[in-house]
């Protein structure tokens, strides 16, 4: 169990490695999904909020803003958006995350935050109180190495950067197993297993047959699985470097793929936030 909690992840926000750019998506009433990729080290998360702060050639930016309405009813009146630069931590000026993390930690709970931030040609006051974390609502987040085409990479040279992944609510709530290795997330709905969210780097996983959202996975390294205590078992016991055969039903056609199994990507930190 142990370790489907710690794969338990759904995505969150996705942005492209170059400047953190987000795609263009719209928050969704039942919960949205996307993936995104930072340099490790270089996100905040604003948890009273639900907010995702990056640093970029800007600044610190607020990439991620959930609207008031799916927030905590003490902060759906605090004023802070996608793109808000943040440039003030209670009086201070902040211009990395580790000083943001820093001064927000020297905190205690239920001291105010104030934050200086510029959106557009204006600059304004954000306030609120620090929140103890376990009095919120939980869903789970996880930080994941690599680069922006594969969760795995190792050695490469290449400067490291992170996948974070989340559950935010939405249909088919419940348990989610993410393997980054594959570039695929998985979920259990009405007794089978289907495919939760595909990641970018799938593509490069599965070539010309990548399995798709909403797929049903009928079986895995030979076995049939109806759950993902199942499944994760039988993912499990393929050792790496062996063949990883799924086979999957879209639109009541049975396709078979198989592919080699990499090393899981290392997982670099838990957290915890609002639903």
């Amino acid at each position: 169990m142990q370790n489907k909690l710690q794969r338990a992840v759904f995505v969150l926000s996705v942005c492209a490695a170059a400047g953190l750019a987000p795609t263009t998506t719209a928050w969704a009433q039942t919960g949205e999904r996307r993936v995104m990729t930072f340099q490790q080290g270089e996100v905040f998360f604003l948890h009273e909020l639900g907010a995702l702060i990056t640093s970029s050639e800007a600044g610190l930016v607020v990439e991620l803003a959930p609207p008031p309405e799916r927030r905590p009813p003490a902060y759906r009146e605090v004023d802070l958006k996608e793109k808000d630069l943040v440039a003030m931590f209670n009086g201070r000026r902040v211009k990395t995350i580790a000083e943001l993390q820093g001064r927000y930690d020297s905190l205690k709970v239920g001291e105010e935050v104030k934050l200086g931030i510029k959106r557009g040609d204006e600059m304004r006051l954000v306030a609120f109180p620090k929140v103890d974390q376990s009095t919120l609502p939980q869903t789970r987040q996880i930080m994941l190495s690599g680069n922006a085409d594969s969760a795995t990479a190792q050695g490469s040279g290449a400067p490291q950067q992170g996948m974070m992944m989340t559950w935010n609510g939405g249909p088919g709530e419940g348990e989610i197993v993410a393997l980054p290795e594959l570039g695929l997330v998985f979920t259990e709905q009405d007794s089978t297993v289907r495919v939760a969210s595909v990641l970018p780097n799938a593509g490069k996983v599965f070539n010309d047959n990548t399995p798709q959202e909403g797929d049903l996975i009928k079986a895995i390294g030979g076995k049939h699985v109806h759950d993902l205590d199942a499944f994760q078992k039988a993912y499990d016991e393929i050792p790496v470097g062996g063949d990883v055969q799924l086979i999957f039903i879209r639109d009541k056609k049975e396709s078979t793929v198989s592919v080699k199994k990499a090393e899981a990507a290392p997982q670099q930190t838990m957290i915890r936030k609002q639903g």
